[in-house]
């Protein structure tokens, strides 16, 4: 079997459907990242979950979605359109769909030209046991990225033309944000040195 025919489709050369790569065992046991969106239906309202993970010890799949034990850094990226009525309203304390474990004080923002607004975790929340990647469902994803030398360039690129292509973020705003997921994956360590 050829290296082409042992992964699942790609989304890209370097990222695969999450699902997908566990079904045909293709979760890299040393480490990898996790990119995962949640859009809020009738709404521009976006939340991204970006999970960095080493040693995953067990992958299962439950009701709950993906399960992997692993030390893991999550990062979380919120996208509130111009008009976003909880704006006000700190990120844990609203409802599930648009809260993440933060205070607008452990976020950075970035203010887009079109007065949306993009959230971006000052520092990956760790988990040292368990994480659960809840399963995609309509217009949501979660795409697995391997862990090249080239991934957090990989995931930037990505998530700048999400930003701007779906999300509608102005290009400068997109690309901003992009950068600080990358700056703030890069300490995640990734299959190498401790956190």
């Amino acid at each position: 079997m050829t290296l082409a025919h042992a992964y699942p489709q790609p989304v890209s050369s370097k990222a695969f459907d999450l699902l997908s790569a566990y079904r045909t065992g293709r979760i890299p046991p040393r480490g990898g990242y996790v990119v995962s969106s949640f859009m809020v239906d009738g709404s521009a309202y976006v939340r991204f979950e970006i999970v960095a993970y080493r040693e995953a010890r067990t992958v299962r799949l439950s009701g709950d979605g993906l399960s992997i034990a692993a030390d893991a850094g999550k990062l979380y990226v919120l996208v509130e359109p111009v008009g976003y009525p909880d704006s006000a309203t700190e990120p844990w304390r609203r409802d599930a769909r648009h809260r993440v474990p933060h205070t607008f004080d452990e976020l950075s923002t970035v203010s887009a030209r079109n007065h949306s607004r993009i959230m971006v975790s000052s520092a990956p929340v760790l988990a040292a046991a368990v994480f659960t990647i809840a399963p995609p469902g309509g217009t949501d994803f979660s795409f697995l990225f391997l862990p090249r030398r080239e991934a957090l360039d990989t995931i930037h690129a990505f998530l700048w033309q999400t930003l701007r292509d779906e999300c509608l973020v102005p290009s400068i705003a997109a690309r901003r944000a992009a950068e600080l997921v990358r700056s703030r994956l890069a300490t995640c360590h990734v299959g190498a040195a401790p956190w």
